[in-house]
């Protein structure tokens, strides 16, 4: 998958990248007095105002965040550290669990709060520390480059009335999936992930990060053909608790609705043994039949294959009279792909034609998956 990168306005990204390192002393903190100029706590209003790093470099906005530098105070309730959207100029403050003179521990407020949906843009943020009468604006360059919030979008099997069914090929789409280590499960079966597609975020260290509407995440894997048990109903729904785990331990969770059954098709239906006339199509010998053991071997190629499907033989005269209708399962387990059927010839006449009927054999389908016909002759 290839990202979509658009810019911002230029204006906000010059705004963010022209910001320098300010000392005022005459800015305090609104959310202080003077942050603790006369109060003897660690940090005085002499102390240099500064950071020399963040850690993690690459965190998740939910993520606690260590700002290591000098001059803050250790009274956590005398520190402000304000964040905004790439110098949009409408800080907010970040909540700070832990204060020293070195390191503050924060924790940015939620990309909600931000303006930021995180489902069309990687989160860049502008930060700005007020501590001891002295305020600091951060060059971009030094921030953390956050990583996308994870989420999910939706997830598809390519049909438009559930997300998926047994046997689908599904695509997750969202944000914040890894290139390694996803995990996701639908109840509590997990799926093998064969492939993910991610979109990069921005370089470290560059004092212009554009910010871009990103493109989605996504992730394909295989529905188990029984992952909801042998379910034959077609039309059968449920909603199931779709779950992504990513590659650093992030979860997110999504409510979809699944078909529990998976689609059953026919694409052959050919009599093991039969003559076939173009122009005519299939016939057996009665007599021939009989003399090889008496039995009508039909076999059946499709995907999907049900043992509730009632595979009905339906013998007829020439005026379509129907003389002998016998009805039996195919003898399948687990929705596989092929199978033969078996016919007795005790009844059987010589002059009638021979359906072969397959039906769908539940409460919530009559589905006519396929048929084809045979003359018996003598």
């Amino acid at each position: 998958m290839k990202s979509i990168y658009l810019p911002i306005i230029l204006l906000a990204l010059l705004f963010a990248a022209c910001k320098k390192n300010n000392v005022s002393p005459n800015n305090t903190n609104s959310n202080n007095n003077n942050n603790g100029n006369k109060g003897g706590n660690t940090g005085g209003q002499g102390d240099t105002l500064s950071v020399s790093n963040f850690l993690p470099l690459y965190p998740y906005t939910a993520d606690e965040v260590t700002i290591v530098g000098t001059g803050f105070n250790a009274d956590k309730t005398k520190d402000t550290v304000l964040i905004d959207y790439l110098g949009g100029g409408n800080g907010k403050p970040a909540t700070i669990n832990s204060a020293s003179a070195t390191q503050l521990k924060i924790v940015v407020p939620a990309d909600s709060l931000m303006g930021l949906d995180a489902k069309l843009a990687f989160p860049i943020y502008n930060f700005e520390i007020h501590a001891n009468g002295k305020h600091l604006d951060i060059p971009l360059s030094k921030t953390p480059v956050f990583k996308r919030t994870l989420y999910l979008n939706w997830a598809s099997g390519g049909e438009p009335d559930v997300a998926a069914r047994p046997g689908d090929t599904i695509q997750i789409m969202g944000a914040g999936f890894t290139p390694k280590g996803d995990v996701v499960s639908i109840g509590s079966t997990t799926l093998n992930i064969y492939k993910v597609d991610t979109v990069q975020g921005e370089l470290a260290n560059n004092a212009l990060r554009i910010n871009y509407i990103a493109s989605e995440d996504v992730a394909f894997s295989v529905m188990p053909l029984t992952i909801f048990g042998q379910v034959n109903d077609e039309t059968a729904t449920q909603t199931k608790t779709l779950s992504f785990t990513n590659g650093d331990g992030k979860v997110t969770q999504k409510q979809e609705k699944f078909g529990l059954s998976p689609i059953m098709s026919i694409t052959n239906i050919s009599f093991e043994g039969a003559t076939f006339t173009p122009g005519y199509g299939y016939s057996y010998s009665l007599s021939g039949l009989n003399g090889s053991g008496g039995k009508i071997r039909v076999s059946i190629k499709g995907k999907h294959l049900k043992n509730n499907t009632d595979a009905e033989l339906i013998g007829s005269d020439y005026n379509n009279t129907i003389i002998s209708d016998v009805h039996s399962s195919l003898p399948v387990s687990g929705f596989p792909d092929s199978t033969v059927v078996e016919y007795g010839t005790g009844g059987m006449q010589a002059g009638l034609n021979y359906t072969i009927k397959l039906t769908a054999n539940n409460t919530g389908s009559s589905k006519l998956y396929g048929f084809v016909s045979f003359l018996m002759k003598q």
